[in-house]
C-alpha cells in the first residue's frame, strides 16, 4: 500500500440493548453508528463528561470521505485534489489506466518525484470510495522510489479520470437483502519487471461494493495448473 492509516473499531452493546454501538476513532477523531438514536446521545454524553469533546452532529467528512445522504455524490475532496495539483481545467478520459500498460522501473526519463509521490499519496483516502481506481493506484504507487514521466504521465491520467467521474461512489442502502457476492481474478505474470502476477477481488453486498483490493503476489509462479471437468 501508500501508506497505513491506524483506526480502531469499538463495539459495545449496552445492557439492555440488542444492537450494538459501533466507535471508529482515528487520533482524536471518532464518530458514532446506532440504529437506537437515544442511544447515540447517551453514549455521546458519557464521552463529554469525561473528555474535551465537541459534537459536529451528523457525519459529512472523515478521512477524506464525504458522506452525503443523496445522490449528489462526493465532490469535496476530489475538487481539493485537482486544485493542489493544477488539474481544475484537464481533460476528461474513460478510464483510469489502459489495461495494456506495462510499467517498468527504467521507463524514461525521471520526473519531479516530489509532484509524483504527492500525487499517489493523494488516492490512498480515494481508494477508500473508489473501486474502479484501486488497480491502478496499485500499480503507479510501485515507482514512489525512482519514478519515470511514463508514471507520472499515468498518476496524471488517474486525476484526468477523476475529472470525469465526479458523480460516483458508493451507496449505501438503508435496508439490504441481496445476498453476498465476491468476484476475484489475476492476470498472468503481469509485472513486466519481476514476472509477478496481479490478483484482485471485490465483494458486493445488495447493490453496492464493501470490500475490494488489487495487489501485487508475492511469490513468482513457474507452472499452472488447469482444471478439467
Amino acid at each position: 500500500g501508500v501508506c497505513d492509516v491506524q483506526i480502531r473499531l469499538f463495539t459495545v452493546r449496552p445492557e439492555g440493548q440488542h444492537e450494538p454501538v459501533n466507535i471508529l476513532l482515528y487520533v482524536d477523531d471518532l464518530f458514532i453508528r446506532c440504529i437506537d438514536l437515544e442511544e447515540i446521545v447517551l453514549i455521546k454524553s458519557q464521552l463529554a463528561s469525561s473528555f474535551d469533546m465537541k459534537d459536529l452532529g451528523d457525519l459529512h467528512y472523515f478521512l477524506g470521505i464525504e458522506v452525503i445522504r443523496t445522490l449528489e455524490g462526493q465532490q469535496h475532496y476530489l475538487l481539493s485534489m485537482l486544485f493542489k495539483f493544477g488539474m481544475m481545467e484537464c481533460k476528461s478520459v474513460s478510464t483510469p489506466l489502459d489495461g495494456n500498460v506495462k510499467l517498468c522501473p527504467d521507463s524514461g526519463p525521471a520526473c519531479d518525484p516530489k509532484r509524483f509521490q504527492q500525487i499517489v499519496r493523494s488516492f490512498i483516502y480515494l481508494t477508500i470510495t473508489r473501486p474502479d481506481v484501486s488497480y491502478p493506484v496499485d500499480m503507479i504507487s510501485q515507482f514512489m522510489a525512482q519514478p519515470t514521466m511514463e508514471h507520472l504521465q499515468c498518476a496524471q491520467s488517474i486525476l484526468w479520470f477523476v475529472n470525469g467521474t465526479m458523480d460516483r461512489g458508493l451507496l449505501y442502502q438503508a435496508t439490504v437483502t441481496n445476498p453476498l457476492v465476491g468476484y476475484t481474478d489475476a492476470d498472468w505474470a503481469g509485472n513486466a519487471s519481476d514476472r509477478r502476477s496481479t490478483s484482485g477481488f471485490a465483494f458486493s453486498l445488495g447493490s453496492v461494493t464493501i470490500a475490494w483490493s488489487s495487489k501485487k503476489q508475492p511469490t513468482v509462479a513457474l507452472s499452472s495448473t488447469v482444471e478439467e471437468d
